[in-house]
């Protein structure tokens, strides 16, 4: 029964080797072909990032071919040619990179199939414009063609490099997927493969030690049974001898006895040579199986180790530990704390005390980083199993460790691509949103909170139907349902939002929806950018516009009107009305050079492109010579000018600028003072400021008029441009004049009691003057 046993504890010991080293086999094998995966996954991530920068760098190239020539139309500086050439060099060779980096995209391919002549007609648009624009007569109807035709290719070609950049994002999205289910994958592999193998060969150690006891076992039943069978021997020979001495007679019993007797000491020796050979035969097959165990441990890729915890002493190595630690097998057996020096010394403390502390409680699974001899640093994922004596002490723990350095690398690139894209969420400087299908924000980034003025947990409780005007909210969600339907694949709509304070912000807002694996709708992804100052100046771009349009209109009508009388020859016998024509046309013509002269001052100012020379000057003196330069018309307007006493005192401005505000304040009072009436001009110094203040006893201004007499072209009465003169520029030149002076200007006014227009000035430089409204 024992031998039977024996033999079954043999074959199991066989098949549990055999079965483990298959097992590993297959991990090892599954392991590397997910890591295969897992670097092709990383490449086609890399490839689209590079696809996306190339298709940003194309994108900002028009816009610097588009600068270019729209900074050479307004300033003739050639300078900004250099920046067109450069942002056309650059479109063109982002489009060539991006031929190239799409070759395995069709779809791509078709887009950029699609963009390249668009590009070529852009270019060549701006070429031909650049072009009329050398030549000493400008054809401005062909510039506005020309910057239509312009317009209309660039939306075309912000278009498609939309589309391109949304298909890369797209692909993006989907090989980091993959990239995070091959990473899964393999980790699962190799830690299933692992735990079974490990598994496995505690099993087999196990049925090693019942064999060696079951050895033990047989080799004791063998010496009882010799030493009863001496026993019994010794014990019939005596009962012989007794019977030999009182029965001689029974000779010939004794004798049948005696050979009964050696006929069983001669099957009893026979028994002890079978049962000597059997033991020969288990010990062979033990140091068989011993043999197949050390080559399946010498020949796995991780590393088996069996240690003494109490006597800190390493029994089993196997050669993988040169491999993976690149150090001596012999040195750590005479030191087993070579082990723990080899560990990084950020980890040492955590596994020394994992090893020493729990595998009492079975609890040693650690991952550390180990300092290999030439430098280099790997990971190791190491786990050990304590196996306990009769006596429920820890005898022995036995481990596996491998190499995770790839792992952890995988698993570092991972997180560095997920920073990435948290960080280009988070930090975008246009807001960006993900959005359910039902309208609730699901994700804001920070840019898009400012935007609106709530935090982000408050504007996770709306939908973006909350927020969006009422009058644009139909169009908005007509192009949802198209992209729903899948007849778009996003859209593009300028509308308005409403913000925390109620307030009206127009918004540029680009949409398009996100599928899942099977094409069914998950949410909406949105860039909104704010436009509400781009949406300001364009209003007042077109309020400009018009305003100069019928400001030049009208003297320029009288001017033709009047020359065209002369030319056509009605007055040539009428001297008198002949001369009152040219001095219809003069006195318009100074008009329209008035004009000109001071929109192109206020453009200069407010630019910047004037630099006003500051210096210490004498206020008084100031205030004298500006007076005697309107002492004329002030006369002929039967106005007196008076300037007040004051202390003599330095103020740091532009003289020339600071006399130009005044002659137009005081320009302004003459004209709408009765005569016989005074204009003041008196001071109010301050330690660090001195106020100036003219006033007038003239019709006042309505309150409803007060702030915007200082924009452009601004009349109290639509009336005054043609009775008083003036083209409406002279206040808003003021305002500029003085706010690059850090200083204010502002009036106090009543109807029917006269007007007084203050403004500060700096006593001495300062460090830094801020501009005040």
């Amino acid at each position: 029964m024992i031998l039977r046993n024996w033999r079954l504890q043999h074959k199991l010991v066989a098949g549990g080797f055999g079965l483990a080293l298959l097992l590993v086999t297959s991990v090892g094998t599954a392991a590397y072909f997910s890591i295969e995966k897992l670097t092709d996954n990383q490449q086609w991530v890399e490839h689209t990032y590079r696809v996306l920068d190339t298709v940003y760098a194309t994108a900002d190239g028009m816009k610097d071919v588009e600068r270019g020539r729209r900074s050479y139309l307004l300033t003739r500086d050639a300078s900004y040619l250099t920046l067109y050439e450069s942002g056309s060099q650059q479109a063109i060779t982002g489009l060539r990179s991006l031929r190239q980096l799409t070759t395995d995209n069709p779809i791509q391919q078709q887009q950029l199939t699609k963009l390249e002549p668009l590009i070529a007609q852009k270019l060549a648009i701006l070429q031909q414009s650049i072009a009329d624009l050398n030549q000493r007569e400008i054809n401005q109807s062909l510039q506005s063609q020309l910057t239509a035709q312009g317009s209309q290719l660039q939306r075309q070609i912000q278009s498609l490099l939309l589309e391109i950049s949304k298909t890369e994002r797209t692909l993006l999205e989907q090989r980091l997927h993959t990239t995070r289910s091959s990473v899964q994958a393999t980790k699962a592999i190799v830690l299933v493969g692992s735990l079974f193998s490990l598994g496995l060969l505690i099993g087999v150690y196990n049925l090693l030690r019942r064999e060696i006891a079951l050895r033990t076992q047989v080799e004791a039943t063998l010496q009882q049974i010799n030493n009863e069978l001496e026993d019994r021997v010794s014990q019939r020979t005596a009962e012989l001898t007794q019977a030999n001495l009182r029965l001689t007679a029974e000779i010939t019993e004794r004798e049948q006895a005696q050979a009964q007797l050696r006929q069983a000491k001669a099957d009893l020796e026979h028994r002890v040579q079978e049962r000597t050979q059997e033991l020969l035969q288990t010990n062979q097959q033990l140091q068989t199986s011993e043999t197949k165990f050390r080559y399946l441990a010498e020949t796995i890729e991780e590393v088996f180790w069996i240690s003494d915890p109490q006597a800190q002493q390493l029994v089993y190595v196997s050669p993988a530990y040169s491999t993976i630690w690149g150090r001596s097998i012999a040195a750590l057996y005479e030191n087993f704390q070579e082990w723990m020096q080899a560990i990084h010394p950020d980890d040492r403390d955590r596994v020394e005390q994992a090893y020493f502390h729990g595998v009492n409680q079975g609890l040693y699974d650690q991952e550390y980083r180990v300092l290999r001899p030439d430098g280099s640093v790997c990971w190791v994922h190491d786990r050990g199993f304590p196996i306990a004596s009769e006596n429920d002490q820890i005898q022995w723990v036995t481990g596996i460790a491998e190499d995770i350095t790839s792992r952890k690398q995988a698993e570092a690139a991972l997180r560095e691509s997920e920073d990435r894209f948290r960080s280009a969420f988070d930090n975008a400087p246009i807001g960006i949103a993900l959005v359910s299908l039902d309208g609730r924000w699901l994700k804001v980034n920070p840019a898009l909170c400012d935007i609106l003025g709530y935090s982000e947990a408050e504007l996770l409780t709306k939908t973006f139907q909350d927020i969006t005007h009422p009058e644009d909210l139909d169009a908005d969600i007509n192009y949802m349902n198209q992209l729903l339907a899948g007849e778009i694949r996003s859209y593009t709509l300028k509308k308005r939002y409403i913000d925390r304070w109620e307030h009206i912000i127009w918004i540029l807002l680009d949409a398009s929806l996100i599928r899942d694996a099977q094409g069914q709708p998950k949410y909406f992804i949105s860039q909104i950018q704010d436009i509400t100052e781009r949406q300001a100046i364009e209003q007042t771009k077109n309020e400009f516009i018009s305003v100069v349009s019928h400001e030049l209109r009208t003297p320029l009508t009288s001017i033709r009107g009047s020359l065209g009388l002369l030319a056509t020859g009605v007055y040539d016998h009428k001297p008198e009305k002949a001369r009152r024509m040219i001095e219809i046309a003069l006195t318009d013509s100074e008009r329209l050079c008035r004009l000109v002269n001071d929109i192109l001052d206020l453009e200069r100012l407010e630019s910047g492109r004037i630099t006003l020379v500051k210096e210490s000057a004498d206020l008084e003196t100031l205030l004298q010579r500006s007076v005697e330069a309107m002492q004329a018309s002030a006369d002929a307007a039967q106005v007196t000018l008076t300037v007040l006493p004051m202390t003599t005192m330095q103020v740091w401005v532009a003289p020339d600028a600071i006399i130009q505000t005044l002659t137009n304040l005081i320009s302004n009072a003459i004209k709408f003072s009765p005569p016989h009436s005074t204009i003041t001009l008196r001071t109010e110094p301050y330690p660090d400021w001195v106020t100036v203040a003219v006033h007038d006893q003239g019709r006042g201004i309505p309150l409803d008029k007060i702030e915007s007499i200082f924009g452009r072209f601004q009349q109290v009465e639509a009336a005054d441009a043609g009775q008083k003169g003036g083209t409406g520029l002279g206040l808003a030149i003021c305002k500029t004049i003085i706010q690059q002076h850090g200083g204010r200007i502002w009036v106090d006014s009543e109807v029917g009691s006269g007007s007084t227009f203050y403004f500060t000035l700096p006593r001495r430089e300062l460090p830094t003057l801020k501009p005040t409204a």
